[in-house]
């Protein structure tokens, strides 16, 4: 989060400039969870707030992406619920599926 910025602001933010969405609405938060992991040579410690957000598909737009991010984002796509149920791939938060059908499935 910046300086002066509430969580709310600080998601659409990141959305903002990680897809390129502007959301003016945001649900209700419906996890957290305080990580701390290493990147780039550095101890990252991270709170997150997981909100529900519904928007219909649309192409992600890459203009806000910092260097790193362009560096290490390998794919950004649409996953459908029953893909991510049965990825072997490492998806974060842990427990994404259960969220996702916990709050009501996605349109």
């Amino acid at each position: 989060m910046e300086d002066g910025e509430s969580i709310a602001d600080a998601a659409r933010r990141e959305v903002r400039e990680e897809t390129g969405l502007q959301l003016l609405e945001l649900g209700p938060v419906v996890a957290r969870r305080q990580v701390e992991f290493s990147f780039n040579g550095a101890v990252v410690v991270n709170d997150e707030h997981y909100f529900v957000v519904r928007v219909e598909r649309f192409e992600i737009d890459t203009v806000g992406w910092t260097e790193i991010e362009r560096e290490v984002i390998v794919e950004a796509r649409w996953w459908a619920l029953h893909e991510l149920r049965a990825t072997r791939e490492t998806v974060y938060p842990e427990g994404l599926v259960a969220l996702v059908e916990a709050h009501g499935r996605p349109r």
